[in-house]
């Protein structure tokens, strides 16, 4: 199972990275986005997490972001361990289709809810009758 680090020659994260990889013994390919022969991968790498930061990580199909799937180049080695440990190989076009699905699902429902909500809260702006109510409303007496 291969390993691409990419990385930039001015990323303290970067090297850390790195070291932490080497004395763990995990082999990796390291993609320096600042070679000219790496610029087109590095393109593609961004547009498709829409993220240009570095260390990014390629394993059995995805894309690993620091701060996002870890903090620390410890965090790193224990999530490429797992993956290892337990044999958990790239995503197959039917598995990836279904996860993709569920994805669209889960958000369509979030969207949903948004929606939703922005709608009570243009009822509540916008209304004349719920303006007209709140500046009728009189003190009750006790």
């Amino acid at each position: 199972m291969e390993i691409r680090v990419y990385t930039s020659n001015t990323c303290a994260f970067c090297e850390k990275v790195k070291n932490a990889l080497k004395e763990s013994e995990i082999d990796y390919v390291e993609v320096d986005i600042n070679a000219e022969e790496n610029k087109k991968e590095w393109l593609t790498v961004t547009r498709m997490t829409t993220a240009n930061v570095t260390p990014q990580i390629k394993l059995a199909g995805d894309h690993w972001l620091p701060h996002r799937d870890f903090t620390t180049p410890e965090d790193l080695i224990k999530r490429i361990q797992f993956i290892e440990e337990y044999n958990l190989n790239e995503m197959s076009t039917e598995e990836l289709a279904i996860q993709t699905q569920q994805m669209l699902r889960n958000l369509s429902f979030g969207m949903n809810g948004l929606r939703q909500d922005l709608l009570r809260i243009q009822n509540v702006l916008f209304n004349p009758k719920n303006k007209e109510d709140k500046n009728n409303t009189t003190p009750t007496k006790e």
